[in-house]
């Protein structure tokens, strides 16, 4: 639960994310197997850290638009698969006939969006370019 926790945490601009982070990984424990209170991140190395606390600045900064985040970190997905398929989706929004997969983004939108179980998808930016 302790990233899903950090991963919804709000930015906030002129917060030290390298330091909060730090600061998570080092404190942060949990009552496991009946063993008491374990540091549950106890030798992690630092620089892991580190990137983790720029990967999350990155994605979550909104003066960024998204694809500067996917460009960096995951550049193949972003540009053959990603990119691609959310511009259907836009096509679709827009009632586009050259939209690709209408049934699929139907589908989306009326049943899987509404029955939805991942209360992070509420917070994901559409700013596509």
């Amino acid at each position: 639960m302790h990233l899903y926790e950090l991963i919804q945490k709000p930015y906030i601009s002129g917060t030290d994310y390298g330091a909060f982070f730090e600061n998570e990984f080092k404190k942060k424990e949990a009552h496991i197997f009946g063993r008491g209170d374990t540091k549950i991140w106890n030798g992690i190395n630092p620089d892991i850290v580190t990137k983790y606390a720029k990967r999350w600045v990155l994605f979550k900064d909104p003066s960024k638009s998204e694809s500067v985040f996917y460009n960096k970190y995951y550049p193949n997905f972003y540009n053959r698969g990603y990119k691609w398929f959310m511009n259907d989706f836009k096509l679709y929004l827009n009632e586009d006939p050259g939209t690709l997969y209408p049934e699929f983004w139907y589908w989306h939108s009326t049943v899987y969006f509404p029955q939805t179980i991942y209360p992070f998808l509420d917070s994901l930016r559409w700013n596509q370019e």
